[in-house]
């Protein structure tokens, strides 16, 4: 089981989410050390095992498996950092192994959606990246 904790700060990573329409692929700038990968389908959220912390976001994601969908920002987010609980082993985690999760795309906000995006109260939603943000609900295994 893979534990994530939340520390809200003012602090977050700056860079850019870019996505190429010809070959699906989503990546990150600027490229930082992640040698701890939680894969989630075919996108990999970067840790940097030095600070324990989700650093940055890239992987393939074709728009053919985007389920069209209007989206609602979570009310409460806050800038912050997504630390992972206990050291992990550089190298991939696959925490969506017992099933895939869905990718759903807003076109009017230009959003992409990793997973339920139903939201409820007890949710911590996080800006770890500039324009990225994390909805942390319970633990994940992997």
């Amino acid at each position: 089981m893979i534990k994530l904790n939340i520390n809200f700060e003012n602090e977050i990573i700056n860079g850019q989410v870019t996505y190429d329409d010809k070959d699906g692929n989503l990546d990150f700038n600027p490229k930082l050390n992640s040698d701890i990968l939680l894969l989630i389908n075919y996108i990999n959220i970067g840790f940097d095992s030095t600070k324990n912390s989700a650093n940055q976001v890239w992987g393939y994601t074709p728009k053919e498996s985007w389920n069209k969908k209007d989206l609602i920002l979570p009310l409460r987010v806050q800038k912050g950092k997504i630390k992972l609980e206990e050291a992990l082993k550089p190298g991939s985690w696959r925490p969506d192994k017992e099933e895939s999760w869905l990718t759903y795309y807003d076109s009017k906000r230009n959003w992409l959606c990793f997973g339920d995006f139903m939201l409820n109260n007890s949710d911590k939603c996080v800006e770890f990246l500039e324009n990225v943000i994390a909805v942390v609900d319970k633990m994940i295994s992997a």
